[in-house]
C-alpha cells in the first residue's frame, strides 16, 4: 500500500510539473505573438545568383522575430521582395502593411494561390 501511496503522490508531483511547463509553452508563444505582430520585418537581401535564377524558390523568413509569411516565398518583382497572391481594391498589403497597387496588367479575376500578382511565377513552387 505504501508503494501505491508513494507512486500516487509521484504522479501528482508529475502533472504539476507538466502543468508548469504548459504554462511557461503558452506564456512564451504569447510574447512570441506579440513580437511578431509588433515587429518591423526584415528580410535578408537577395543573393545576386538568386535574382538571375528564372524560378527563386527562396523562403521569405524575417530576420528579426523568425516569421515566415503566409506563402513565405520570395519574389523579385514585389515591393517588398515577397510574394503576394491578393488584392483588395487595386491594393496589396505589404508585409510592413503598407499598400501599394497593383501592376497595370493585372486581373484581379485571376487571383489564387498558385500565382504571385507580381512575378507570376507558380513554377517556383511546384
Amino acid at each position: 500500500m505504501k508503494i501505491v501511496k508513494q507512486i500516487s503522490e509521484e504522479g501528482v508531483i508529475l502533472k504539476n510539473k507538466l502543468d508548469e511547463f504548459q504554462s511557461l509553452i503558452n506564456k512564451y508563444e504569447n510574447e512570441y505573438a506579440n513580437v511578431a505582430q509588433t515587429c518591423k520585418h526584415e528580410l535578408r537581401e537577395l543573393t545576386p545568383k538568386e535574382l538571375k535564377e528564372r524560378y527563386m524558390a527562396v523562403g521569405a523568413d524575417c530576420l528579426v522575430c523568425g516569421s515566415n509569411f503566409e506563402f513565405a516565398w520570395r519574389c523579385k518583382k514585389s515591393p517588398d521582395s515577397v510574394c503576394h497572391y491578393f488584392s483588395n481594391d487595386g491594393k496589396v498589403e505589404m508585409i510592413d502593411g503598407t499598400l501599394v497597387g497593383v501592376p497595370n496588367e493585372h486581373n484581379s479575376e485571376n487571383e489564387d494561390t498558385d500565382s504571385c500578382i507580381f512575378c507570376h511565377h507558380p513554377e517556383e513552387r511546384k
